[in-house]
């Protein structure tokens, strides 16, 4: 699946981002999103999902499923061309 940075949709829709331990979490109006560095699986809320890429962190920046995570946050999302276009 496609990936796209954590921190750019998560900025770009007001939710902010916290980091410990390899798990990143994303706190938003509707309870917590946890990623995992290298793990598929997503928590919602404590509620584990599983993804179709691994969360993986690069050069510092946190990627992840650019269809899970609009899911997670209640966004739609398209891909065209490798872009990734997120809307609520």
């Amino acid at each position: 699946g496609n990936t796209v940075a954590l921190k750019d949709v998560a900025n770009a829709f007001g939710y902010e981002i916290g980091f410990a331990n390899g798990v990143v979490t994303v706190y938003t109006n509707n309870g917590l999103v946890q990623f995992t560095n290298g793990s598929n699986i997503a928590k919602v809320n404590g509620r584990e999902i599983v993804m179709d890429t691994v969360m993986s962190i690069e050069n510092g920046t946190t990627y992840v499923s650019a269809r899970y995570i609009a899911s997670v946050l209640g966004l739609s999302v398209s891909v065209q061309n490798g872009v990734a276009t997120f809307t609520n």
